[in-house]
């Protein structure tokens, strides 16, 4: 999902949820807010895994340029 579609960035998000847990910990710990933090924990994920699935493919395209005749 592209990052200018989110309401807040995921660097934005974490200061938010630590105010949270720190402030209004009743509200940190309820089941919607859960929700949102697994939702911004999946995107995280995703967002790791194409940058490492980039530099695969960058060293590939590099041992393909190396062998090439």
């Amino acid at each position: 999902m592209d990052d200018s579609m989110w309401p807040i960035s995921l660097v934005e998000f974490r200061g938010l949820n630590s105010q949270l847990s720190a402030k209004l910990p009743k509200v940190h710990s309820s089941h919607h807010w859960q929700t949102i933090c697994y939702y911004f924990d999946e995107i995280e994920r995703e967002q790791e895994e194409l940058k490492e699935l980039e530099r695969r493919e960058a060293r590939f395209e590099q041992v393909r340029r190396v062998l090439e005749p």
